[in-house]
């Protein structure tokens, strides 16, 4: 009888990128939820699984996201591959560029991606709407693209602060929109450890995909940090995934591992805030994100 490696490696071979990815993806599904870590340690070691892992780096979203070039998961060009605005290399070939468009067709991870993307934008037009001159922060802002989709109904005043430790990322926010948005380099252990006073105070503080790679103790602090730096009435947003189908695709293919954290642990972030907060956590329509709001109430 042919492994599921060996079945996997059959649909390559034919060309078949939805088979092959509905096998690998859902195999992987089901060994990181009911076995145990050393089995899947030993997937390192199991030559078919290792070209089924080759086959599946075709993809240049899932090599980048294997190799990570800026020394760690997740950055803002691969997210760029799940919004679709990233380039595919010439070199790409028929069944890498299959399996990049199979992901964002098909991946639940990408669909609650762009939808956090979307809350993020929809967040900054809010903000706009009830303040006549806000002021907002993205921390670990990325490339910042949900103000794409923001920009073009925000008021006018809005002050838009971008802040990030990538030194690319944030070159490329100011190649994209120039002075409509200060960009500040600050090490993300600085921030959790010391906060960002120097900045001032904000109507809106936004925090997309950095908690998904925080320990509690670390949530806790840059919770507690933002909510403080917040203008009366203003609103702290923050998400953490809470689970995905492809995390075993993710953890073995691309060797990404997240913190999912369930609605109660997201809701955790905010425990050491003092009076004077009143915090809501909520899901994405597909479950996958959680979000928590802090807003700071009026004197």
């Amino acid at each position: 009888m042919q492994s599921v490696w060996q079945q996997a490696l059959g649909h390559a071979e034919a060309g078949d990128v939805d088979s092959f990815m509905k096998l690998v993806t859902s195999t992987l599904n089901s060994m990181v939820r009911e076995q145990s870590r050393r089995d899947l340690v030993l997937l390192d070691k199991n030559e078919e699984f290792l070209r089924v892992r080759e086959i599946a780096h075709l993809d240049p979203y899932t090599r980048r996201g294997f190799s990570k070039p800026r020394g760690y998961a997740g950055d803002a060009v691969l997210l760029d591959y799940v919004y679709g605005s990233a380039p595919v290399s010439e070199d790409t070939d028929e069944f890498g560029l299959g399996i990049l468009k199979w992901g964002q067709r098909e991946s639940a991870a990408f669909a609650a991606v762009r939808a956090r993307k979307h809350i993020l934008a929809r967040e900054m037009i809010r903000t706009s709407k009830i303040n006549k001159s806000p002021r907002i922060l993205s921390v670990g802002c990325g490339h910042l693209r949900e103000y794409a989709l923001a920009a073009g109904a925000l008021a006018g005043g809005t002050s838009l602060v971008a802040l990030d430790q990538d030194p690319y990322s944030l070159a490329v926010v100011r190649a994209t929109y120039g002075d409509e948005v200060t960009s500040v380099e600050k090490n993300i252990a600085d921030l959790i450890a010391n906060g960002a006073e120097e900045l001032g105070n904000f109507d809106l503080i936004t925090s997309a995909g950095l908690y998904d790679y925080l320990d509690d103790e670390s949530a806790r602090a840059l919770t507690t940090h933002l909510a403080m730096q917040l203008n009366r009435e203003g609103r702290l947003l923050v998400a953490n995934f809470v689970d995905c189908w492809e995390r075993g695709y993710m953890e073995c293919i691309m060797k990404w591992r997240l913190r999912y954290r369930s609605v109660e642990e997201v809701a955790g972030f905010s425990k050491d805030l003092k009076h004077g907060y009143s915090c809501r956590t909520y899901l994405d329509d597909m479950k996958n994100i959680c979000f928590l709001e802090v807003d700071k109430r009026a004197a």
